[in-house]
Parts: structure tokens; sequence; C-alpha cells
């Protein structure tokens, strides 16, 4: 926006950042809106290629269908963790309700033979983490050490 493009952020819940401290949510949001984003509070129904433009219907959060055609459009959906058709179940490992690998501070599964670590495990989903608790699980596993996901400062 602060090239002079026009940009509009989607949003189901109208949250943005709803894994960060609300407050600094806001604080990031409000600069956002000061330099020209427009944040809408809506669910996607389709996407659609029109000639060089992209079509998107959307209901807003009142329920009225909106089309508005874009230049661009930037998807950004998540993450969610790619446990599928592994298995787990028979290696005595379980999933939380959100279908992560349920680990302990040792990122242990209930199989004590097992250890993950990563998006399939941690809640938070960064690399650094990710790389980060890889080093633990090496140590717990290898009994070279007993360390604590807990006892990380999570930057």
């Amino acid at each position: 926006a602060r090239f002079g493009t026009q940009v509009k952020l989607f949003s189901r819940s109208g949250v943005i950042m709803n894994k960060e401290d609300p407050e600094a949510a806001s604080i990031v949001k409000k600069k956002m809106e000061q330099d020209g984003c427009v944040f809408v509070s809506a669910s996607i129904k389709s996407a659609t290629q029109i000639g060089s433009s992209i079509r998107i219907v959307f209901d807003e959060k009142d329920g009225t269908e909106v089309t508005e055609d874009f230049d661009e459009v930037l998807l950004s959906a998540g993450r969610v963790a790619n446990v599928e058709g592994l298995n787990l179940e028979a290696a005595g490992v379980k999933l939380t309700d959100r279908k992560l690998i349920k680990v302990n501070d040792n990122l242990q599964t209930d199989n004590p033979n097992i250890y993950a670590t990563g998006d399939c495990c941690l809640k938070e989903q960064f690399t650094h983490m990710a790389g980060t608790a890889a080093v633990l699980v090496a140590d717990n596993a290898n009994k070279s050490k007993n360390r604590k996901y807990s006892d990380f400062v999570i930057p």
C-alpha cells in the first residue's frame, strides 16, 4: 500500500496475527490501515481468472455476496500438519484436537520410543523453532541430555 497499490486483506475472523499478542496485532493492523490497507471480514466463495483480472466472490460478515475484480491475489492459507496416512495409531502415537502429534515437554510422544518436532507437533510453527526443537529431540533420544521444550525462550 505504501507504493500506491490498493491492498485489501480478507479474513474470515476479522483478526490478523491471531497467534500473537492481541495488543501487538492491533498496533500492526492500525499502522497498516494508516498506510492504506483495507481489512475485510468475509468468507471467500470463489476465485476465477477473467482475462487479466482475478474475480473474487465473497460473503461479507452480514451475508451480503460481493464480487470484485483484482489485478493480483496472494493467498495465505496457514499451515496444517501432514500426518494422515502415517498409521500413527498403530505405533501408539496420539493426536491433539488440532490434529497435531501429541508430545510431552521432552517432545516425546505417547510411545516413549518416538519423538516429534516441527510443524507436526509444535504450537509455534516457525523454522527456527523446529530446528532448535530438533536438537532437543536428538539430545533426548540419545539420552545425552534431558532437555525440556518449556525451558526455551521464544523470541
